[in-house]
């Protein structure tokens, strides 16, 4: 089962399993820290591909790539926790998101947590990505989700109506 917790001003998002003898892939950062996404992309290849695991990327073989730009960085997250399902390894991957010094999130870092949280919440076939990863995002990163996506439901429930005449077309 998928739980939310708020603790410690951090959201947490994980699945209520013992984890105790699983491999635990620790990628902790604070955003403050960073210039652009790109360094969490690589920081992710680091930590997930890092220390001769290189072998396990089956993207860009034999690299601790993660990805050049958002989608490819969804690409290779999926493959990883797809690699962890259909090869039986006993891994976890613990992704902790701070952001101490209230950085300005803009749109390119929502959309980074909007995959991520996608993702927990996503399966394919028959993997459940939120089997083999624990989420937390501090409180501030969760308000500001929050703040743009109901600014876009918003904006979007009160955008102007088309108009179209008898045959369907626009006026």
């Amino acid at each position: 089962m998928k739980s939310i917790k708020l603790q410690d001003d951090m959201c947490h998002f994980f699945s209520e399993k013992d984890n105790s003898d699983k491999l635990i892939i620790n990628i902790s950062f604070d955003i403050s820290d960073f210039e652009s996404e790109q360094e969490a992309y690589n920081l992710f290849g680091e930590n997930i591909y890092g220390n001769g695991r290189e072998y396990l990327n089956d993207i860009l073989v034999n690299t601790k790539c993660f990805g050049g730009n958002l989608s490819s960085f969804h690409d290779y997250l999926r493959g990883y926790l797809i690699g962890i399902f259909s090869e039986k390894r006993n891994e976890l991957l613990l992704v902790t998101i701070t952001n101490n010094n209230n950085k300005d999130i803009d749109e390119d870092w929502l959309a980074f947590f909007n995959i991520l949280v996608q993702t927990f919440f996503d399966s394919s076939r028959d993997v459940k990505y939120g089997d083999y990863m624990s989420l937390s995002l501090s409180r501030n990163i969760v308000v500001n989700m929050m703040d743009y996506f109901s600014f876009l439901i918003s904006d979007y429930n009160n955008r102007p109506k088309d108009e179209v005449d008898a045959d369907g077309n626009y006026l």
